[in-house]
């Protein structure tokens, strides 16, 4: 089923893709792709700032969206296939909860990655403040569709183990849990709030360099 991602949100993380590429001149002129792409609202806000992106996803149905608005995406299953292209810059954004064969993807990611290249990832942090408190009840738990739940020092090590990855930057400082409401809610944002601050938010954003 397709669900639009929030254009909002995709023009902030575009952003960030845009100063990650200025921080890093060897890939800065190197092709982005973006991994789970859904209807490619990553890849068109990209595109707008003439960035070269391409996205890819299994979900036919998400990328009949963004083939019919003339996007740069195509299927592919990267969890069991190397790329035939090498890409500066790949992202998961919030997709690599969900892959069973994750370690298999990361593998093929690292093979796709240009000497240099950056991989950048956000995924739910499983140690977060939020989701300790919610235990079963945290909103991104969702067991029937994340098989991987991460904390920042897993998902380092887990990435770190599957090639010649440099971490950049490891960091908490967002959180993805919904408004509360009344008082417990707002005991709830209360907290968030300061998860945020105290890099311990629940949601992990990471970036690695292939060395």
């Amino acid at each position: 089923m397709y669900v639009q991602r929030d254009k909002q949100w995709c023009h902030t993380l575009a952003k960030t893709i845009e100063n990650i590429l200025l921080e890093n001149p060897a890939i800065l002129n190197e092709p982005v792709l973006d991994v789970g792409c859904n209807g490619g609202e990553l890849v068109e806000q990209l595109v707008e700032r003439r960035i070269i992106a391409e996205g890819c996803d299994v979900d036919p149905i998400a990328l009949a969206h963004g083939r019919n608005k003339g996007l740069p995406v195509f299927h592919y299953d990267l969890s069991s296939q190397k790329l035939r292209k090498l890409y500066g810059l790949i992202v998961l954004n919030h997709t690599l909860e969900h892959i069973v064969p994750a370690s298999e993807m990361i593998n093929n990611i690292y093979e796709s990655l240009l000497p240099g290249g950056v991989l950048y990832i956000r995924v739910p942090n499983f140690s977060g403040w939020i989701a300790r408190m919610l235990k079963e009840k945290w909103g991104f738990l969702v067991p029937q569709e994340h098989v991987w739940q991460f904390a920042p020092s897993t998902l380092k090590s887990f990435i770190k183990a599957k090639g010649k990855f440099q971490a950049i930057e490891i960091h908490c400082k967002s959180n993805l849990e919904y408004p509360g409401i009344g008082i417990k809610g707002w005991v709830k944002e209360f907290i968030k709030s300061a998860a945020v601050q105290l890099n311990r938010g629940d949601e992990i954003i990471a970036s690695f360099r292939k060395t």
